[in-house]
């Protein structure tokens, strides 16, 4: 961002070159002075070392503002069963892709012997290898981290980069990727790295607008990489950009017109095709069990309770359990964001295609019903006539489209910096100005100082890991559903197979679904002082460790927090917010001594003493 004047646009040759930017097609208003600091234009061969500097930001942003995930060795982000899903899922791609050298998509690791299809579970591969990967230089804690801070860089990078080829300004483009990377929907799904993994939306648009104007194969390997790396890690995302090429193909007119409409779509409708066969080649497991119908009661079962996870008018459905917040679009968006629109409100019709978007996006996010200050008015919206449609069932939470009213935003945050900066004359000092705008949003939303757990499991846990001939481990316990997250992470340091454990529910067929409740049968006639039935069920299912445990996760009591819809800044309520979003909705809690006692003399009359006991858990060998 110095002083010189703004260099002429590229010749015909070097626009064509792979991986250039180029002012020339970027945006810019034809005719209107670029800023005198230069500050909206990126010179052509240049960019390497402003795109290092850039991403250096975002890194050091991450770092910062969700300080101290970056140095808490061995700490847990979140105690949810969401989180334990995904170090779960750490485990389980080491154990079966680098020990095993099997398909990770099936597991008899949990829900032993049966074992459950993870094809459609949220496995995320992509960030379930690299963090298996990763889990081996530290902890799978310190591996999340990692993983955390790392999509947290590249999603503000990513943004930053199609903010600045639509929009032409860099400084704009910045300010666009702090509010994509950082704003409070992110950290809503802090404990879930599937939903984390937001780079993917905006690298894979960054390439589908550049194949749109230039064309050219390396640009079209740019949109297939990009739709595999979404098919890696989050298929809602993957569905999300799909949505938006057909939206660009059919707006091609209206958001790019210096660009031949019918030259775009054959560039753009070329790449999708190789896209398709990049995503076919990740995503097969996932796509073979959708067109099985793998599933498919569990998916129609979404579509009726939508409404119970769509947004409201006045804001953002923020859900513990069982807290239910309504946090107001300014403190989503940021107060900061507005004003900044509000300087250059010139640029949000610059870019009306997007500013259109993003309302048909909030539209989308209130789900089949609107509501208004969290009461159902029953009138009906669009996605009413859509949620049972393949694609979008399989989406199942309207409220998640807040990040494309997010994505389109930061767009609009770019255009209206770069008419700001233009408005104001080459005198002004827009270094500082930027520098402002960048703390005053780092500001708003960090949700530092950031809340770690010690999740270490109970010594007699780590002992199990060395004991020898053992078939299957049941814990009781047994709960079902997300109240066997622990099962999960207990799962991964003794290392044995589970008959029970948490994965999604569009995962769990008949068979596991019954086995859960015989386990269930079982443990009642336990409490009875009656073993012979879990007798039976342990060697029906090929199971001969029972854990005992002494601590059982029951649903805490709601917090006391803001009340009505939260209008303040994000900073003066993320204390609350975050903690339900980390915390979850279970806790553990104390079993009565006697009941304890009754269940542990039940199982040493059956088994004999315990051959692990401490004070969380007893195990017995049966």
């Amino acid at each position: 961002m110095s002083d010189a004047p703004q260099e002429p646009a590229p010749d015909a040759a070097s626009a064509a070159s792979p991986g250039a930017l180029e002012s020339s097609a970027s945006g810019v208003v034809a005719g209107e002075p670029a800023p005198g600091d230069g500050s909206c234009a990126l010179a052509p061969g240049a960019g390497f070392l402003p795109r290092l500097k850039e991403f250096a930001l975002f890194a050091a942003l991450a770092v910062l503002l969700t300080w101290p995930l970056a140095w808490s060795p061995d700490q847990a982000v979140a105690r949810r069963g969401d989180y334990f899903v995904n170090t779960w899922n750490f485990w389980w791609m080491h154990e079966a892709v680098v020990e095993q050298g099997i398909s990770p998509f099936e597991t008899q690791a949990l829900h032993w012997p049966r074992g459950v299809d993870l094809a459609r579970h949220t496995l995320s591969p992509g960030n379930a290898l690299l963090g298996g990967e990763l889990s081996q230089l530290g902890s799978p804690h310190d591996a999340f981290k990692w993983l955390l801070l790392l999509h947290m860089t590249l999603a503000g990078f990513a943004m930053c980069q199609l903010a600045r080829e639509l929009t032409g300004c860099r400084a704009g483009a910045i300010l666009a990727g702090v509010l994509y990377a950082h704003a409070p929907f992110h950290l809503y799904y802090f404990a879930q790295l599937n939903l984390g993994s937001m780079e993917g939306l905006p690298l894979a648009v960054w390439a589908m607008v550049c194949c749109w104007r230039r064309g050219g194969a390396g640009r079209m390997l740019g949109v297939a990489l990009s739709a595999a790396w979404l098919a890696a890690t989050s298929e809602y995302y993957l569905v999300y950009a799909g949505g938006l090429g057909a939206l660009l193909v059919l707006g091609g007119k209206w958001w790019s017109p210096e660009t031949p409409w019918l030259t775009g779509a054959k560039r753009l409708v070329g790449a999708g095709v190789a896209a398709a066969a990049a995503v076919a080649l990740v995503a097969w497991p996932l796509i073979s069990a959708m067109l099985s119908g793998a599933g498919a009661g569990d998916a129609a079962s979404e579509s009726g309770r939508a409404a119970m996870r769509s947004n409201d008018l006045l804001g953002f459905l923020w859900k513990g359990p069982p807290e239910e917040w309504l946090v107001s679009w300014p403190t989503m968006l940021g107060w900061s964001t507005l004003l900044f629109l509000a300087l250059g409100w010139r640029g949000l019709f610059k870019q009306s295609y997007w500013l259109v978007l993003a309302l048909v996006f909030l539209v989308m996010s209130l789900g089949p019903t609107l509501s208004i200050g969290g009461e159902s008015t029953g009138s009906a919206l669009p996605s009413a006539a859509l949620v049972d449609l393949p694609l979008f069932s399989m989406l199942r939470k309207p409220d998640r489209f807040l990040l494309l009213v997010q994505f389109c935003v930061a767009i609009l945050l770019a255009s209206c910096w770069g008419t700001w900066s233009r408005r104001s004359g080459p005198g002004r000092p827009h270094r500082v100005f930027m520098a402002g705008a960048v703390l005053l949003m780092a500001l708003e939303f960090a949700p530092a100082p950031v809340r770690t757990f010690d999740v270490s499991p109970s010594e007699a846990i780590e002992l199990l890991a060395v004991e020898r001939d053992v078939q299957g481990v049941v814990h009781l316990p047994v709960l079902g559903g997300s109240q066997e997250a622990r099962v999960n992470h207990l799962a991964t340091v003794h290392g044995h197979p589970v008959a029970q454990g948490y994965v999604t529910d569009l995962a769990l067929g008949p068979e596991q679904r019954a086995a859960t409740d015989a386990w269930q049968a079982a443990e009642a006639q336990l409490a009875r002082g009656r073993v012979a039935a879990l007798r039976a069920q342990m060697q029906a299912s090929r199971v001969n460790i029972v854990v005992l445990h002494k601590l059982v996760p029951r649903k805490r009591a709601a917090l006391e927090g803001p009340k009505g819809v939260i209008w303040a800044p994000f900073c003066f309520a993320r204390e609350e917010l975050m903690h339900v979003r980390q915390w979850g909705h279970l806790e553990e809690r104390t079993r009565g001594a006697g009941q304890v006692q009754a269940l542990q003399g039940t199982l040493e009359a059956a088994f004999g003493a315990a051959i692990l006991e401490d004070e969380v858990v007893a195990v017995y060998r049966g």
